[in-house]
């Protein structure tokens, strides 16, 4: 990913990682200066989108943005060490069942696609069939 700037993503299964694990990588060309805005929130806030491939229906997830206007010289110090003024590779990983949905179906789905965005990069899509899953809603604590 030398020159590649964006955010790819690949799915992978089994019973060791319990359910469907999400990894990948976003490149990005990195300001000396904007470091902390990049990866502060990197990968908590990755907006994912689930298209259930059966129903059609497509779920989001909705993590809101944090403030950047915290954390004191030290957390930016910290984050000034990161490299800049060149594009940059971090790795991440999610289990699925760890991505909260709005309004997902409390049945399970069996087919779906997936996307990942973050700072204005869409991912690939993955494809994942015939694996069964409960998906996490948004609104944990209350009833659906």
């Amino acid at each position: 990913m030398d020159d590649y700037q964006g955010i790819k993503i690949e799915a992978s299964t089994s019973d060791a990682e319990q359910g469907v694990k999400i990894s990948g990588a976003l490149s990005v060309f990195v300001n000396c200066g904007s470091q902390y805005a990049i990866w502060h929130q990197f990968p908590e806030i990755i907006s994912y989108t689930l298209k259930d491939l059966d129903s059609g229906h497509v779920y989001e997830s909705n993590y809101a943005e944090l403030s950047i206007s915290w954390g004191g010289d030290t957390v930016h110090e910290m984050y000034a060490k990161e490299p800049c003024n060149k594009i940059v590779s971090k790795e991440f990983s999610v289990l699925l069942t760890g991505i909260f949905l709005n309004q997902p179906p409390e049945n399970e789905i069996f087919n779906f696609e997936l996307k990942a965005s973050y700072m204005g990069f869409s991912s690939n899509t993955v494809v994942i069939k015939n694996t069964p899953l409960i998906l996490n809603s948004t609104t944990v604590g209350f009833s659906r």
